[in-house]
């Protein structure tokens, strides 16, 4: 289904590229070996998992679960994420889930870096920009010819990003619904604080 943040084009793109990716599994089980340790993922498997799912267990506390006890806030949140060489698949899933699951009274914009990845390897890679470019939400793409780092890549990020508060998250995660309200309710309390959620791998 089209979600909040997507334009009829942009629909027609992710629909497009969720194909691209399921027929490409046939050709990397011809090849598993390499396509399962090219990245250390494996990528038959991820490739078959839905971009947007909402079946995944929560292991969010009891404290963190009950999303109405929490007072509205009114910050507004610079969501960064960045990535080299990632697996599309992983990309998108972790991208659409985060907004999907973002009230979006708390967005005030999405910063993705490419941190120099190589389009020769990984060629589906081209395809994230004209696709989040279509979204009706605040978008800022970057790339870097160059591989930097992840940490010189998120520093640079919080520097350019313009909410009131910034989230920062790899590039293959999922999240599940209210799991923002939570952490902006610690940062509303004191702008200094810096909040971790708890991760399950």
């Amino acid at each position: 289904k089209k979600l909040y943040f997507e334009t009829e084009e942009s629909f027609l793109h992710r629909l497009q590229l969720q194909r691209k990716i399921q027929s490409g599994t046939r050709i990397k089980q011809q090849d598993k070996d390499y396509f399962n340790q090219r990245e250390g993922y494996n990528e038959t498997f991820l490739d078959q998992i839905p971009i947007f799912r909402n079946n995944i267990p929560n292991f969010q506390p009891d404290t963190c679960k009950n999303t109405t006890s929490y007072n509205p806030s009114s910050t507004k949140v610079s969501v960064i994420i960045n990535y080299h060489n990632e697996l599309l698949s992983l990309l998108l899933r972790s991208i659409y889930i985060v907004l999907g699951y973002l009230e979006h009274l708390y967005l005030h914009e999405l910063i993705l870096i490419d941190d120099g990845s190589n389009f020769t390897s990984h060629p589906e890679l081209s395809e994230v920009e004209p696709l989040v470019a279509r979204l009706t939400i605040h978008v800022r793409y970057y790339r870097w010819e160059d591989n930097r780092g992840l940490i010189y890549s998120r520093r640079w990020a919080t520097q350019q990003a313009s909410g009131d508060a910034v989230l920062v998250l790899d590039s293959h995660v999922e999240v599940k619904e209210g799991f923002l309200e939570p952490l902006l309710e610690l940062v509303d309390k004191n702008y200094k604080t810096v909040v971790a959620p708890v991760f399950d791998f």
